[in-house]
């Protein structure tokens, strides 16, 4: 038996998003610290930055996302159910 909620896309959504945000260590960030210390409103300019991750965190991750259990395609075609299925695949495949 399935069950489906108007979230239920959105949760799924969540659940693969949330540990490549941990994993990557992607801060969000209103106020960010100016070269003297000072904090200022964030800009929007675009800056080179480098992040170290273990290959053993990165296959973990793999490994995770291959293992997803996919929900079934959702009864409408509308986002009314939250993300798309054939949408969520596609980034998770990029």
């Amino acid at each position: 038996m399935t069950f489906r909620t108007p979230h239920r896309m959105r949760s799924v959504a969540s659940v693969l998003v949330a540990p490549i945000v941990v994993t990557l260590g992607a801060t969000l960030c209103l106020f960010c610290a100016s070269s003297d210390g000072q904090t200022t409103a964030a800009d929007s300019s675009i800056r080179s930055f480098k992040i170290q991750v273990s290959q053993t965190a990165l296959d973990d991750l793999r490994r995770r996302i291959a293992a997803t259990r996919w929900p079934d395609r959702e009864t409408v075609t509308d986002q009314s159910q939250g993300v798309q299925l054939v949408q969520l695949q596609a980034l998770v495949k990029y």
